[in-house]
């Protein structure tokens, strides 16, 4: 067990002494450093799991916790999994179902666990109420500080939404914090007054969620943000449905001195907050994504988003969110780097980021940009307005090759509205797209 005693070392490593660590390169913000060494260590973690496993670490609820919410159990769940032993496997009761979180005082909580499995068989967790005075956080779920933490085929429902919004945000179906190596697979997250899953710091304590990965799953029904990443390193969601269509990567306080101290937040390799190594693949979005990235001066770079289906809204995507970058945290902090947008499709659009004429990805301070291969097509009315596909402010390297963006017309427009004193958009590559509507396409010069 030598391994396990290092690996835990090591993330607890991963979760102090960040306050000391400066950005290393502020020119041109790019995600190196450990990632190697983690994915080593990750693949370690599942090989062990599966040697190590055995029939007396299987496990199943006592039949004095009800499983057919007539009840609240959180309590005796909470007390059951604090007490399960390391490399555990639970089955749950095939299609159960537990009344759990209807107090933000008392909430299901699994936290502190070594490899443990949770094979759900259909299972529900059900929330009855939901109290949002105060916008307490009231997540169905919350995992904190897991190492290792498998959850297969499970549903989590909310009690609402009756009206959901900023105000109700709380009431998620999942938080989490602190976690390294969690596969969450076959979830659904349905029926939240609030978000449908929030990867969150712990209050203001430095550390974020390493490796997660959300995997044939879908969140639906939810009243305010499907997903708010907003401190994790290597966060997946991929093979999954998100109907409802806001991903918030927005963090309400900047990095940026005098706010906080540049070291407070981490660097790329170790960050303390903020969003980086994050896949979107082979997802369906089938009323569109929007996607908001407000992150000033925190660490974030190296996105994917590749394979999608944006279904009927298309691709609205905000990097930094709503012209909101300024140019003393650019100068200040250097651009983000690294975001790849290929090989997706969609089948019409809905309203672009910021009002009619406005881009559908905007792009503030970023450096090294691939936008190619995808298949979107736009309401006609949209491209005939003399706004972009995409506008730049103070870009670098950015290639946009061998798409087809259907009835549109002007693919970019670089620092169009951006303050006196921006840098250069610079380094910009057009070539092998189609414009225009399908049957009068206009073809730009092949790629060379």
């Amino acid at each position: 067990m030598m391994l396990l005693a290092t690996l835990g070392g090591i993330f607890a490593n991963h979760q102090s002494g960040v306050s000391g660590q400066t950005p290393s390169d502020t020119s041109a913000r790019s995600v190196t450093g450990a990632a190697g060494q983690n994915i080593q260590l990750v693949r370690s973690v599942r090989a062990l799991s599966v040697n190590t496993l055995d029939t007396f670490n299987t496990f199943t609820p006592p039949a004095s916790i009800s499983d057919n919410c007539s009840k609240d159990v959180t309590d005796l769940l909470n007390f059951w999994f604090a007490i399960l032993p390391r490399d555990a496997t639970v089955n749950l009761p095939p299609n159960a179902c537990y009344l759990v979180s209807n107090s933000h005082s008392s909430l299901l909580t699994i936290q502190h666990t070594f490899e443990l499995t949770i094979n759900g068989n259909g299972t529900t967790f059900q929330q009855n109420t939901y109290n949002s005075a105060g916008d307490p956080q009231s997540p169905v779920l919350t995992m904190g500080r897991n190492i290792a933490l498998t959850i297969n085929n499970v549903t989590l429902r909310g009690s609402g939404p009756s009206g959901g919004g900023w105000n109700e945000e709380g009431n998620a179906g999942i938080l989490m914090w602190q976690n390294f190596a969690v596969a969450l697979n076959g979830i659904t997250i349905t029926n939240m007054e609030g978000d449908g899953m929030d990867v969150y710091p712990l209050g203001n304590e430095p550390g974020v969620n390493w490796y997660v990965d959300l995997n044939h799953s879908t969140i639906e029904n939810v009243g305010y943000k499907a997903i708010v990443p907003e401190a994790a390193d290597h966060f997946t969601v991929e093979n999954s449905t998100l109907v409802s269509n806001d991903i918030d990567a927005e963090v309400d306080f900047s990095c940026q001195p005098p706010q906080l101290p540049l070291a407070d937040c981490g660097t790329f390799a170790v960050p303390a907050i903020g969003l980086v190594n994050m896949t979107l693949k082979n997802d369906s979005f089938p009323y569109g994504l929007a996607l908001e990235d407000q992150m000033s001066c925190m660490p974030v770079g190296n996105w994917v988003i590749k394979d999608n289906n944006f279904g009927t809204g298309g691709l609205v995507a905000q990097f930094d969110a709503a012209y909101s970058l300024t140019l003393s945290a650019l100068q200040t902090c250097g651009r983000q780097s690294g975001l790849t947008i290929e090989d997706n499709t969609s089948s019409n659009s809905q309203q672009p980021c910021c009002g009619a004429g406005s881009p559908y990805l905007l792009l503030q301070g970023w450096a090294n940009v691939t936008i190619a291969n995808n298949h979107f097509v736009y309401d006609l009315n949209q491209g005939l307005v003399g706004g972009p596909v995409v506008e730049l402010w103070g870009d670098q390297n950015v290639a946009i090759t061998n798409n087809d963006f259907i009835n549109f017309y002007y693919i970019t427009l670089a620092n169009r509205v951006a303050p006196a004193g921006w840098p250069a958009t610079t380094g910009v590559t057009n070539c092998g797209n189609t414009i225009g509507p399908p049957q009068y396409p206009i073809i730009e010069s092949a790629c060379p």
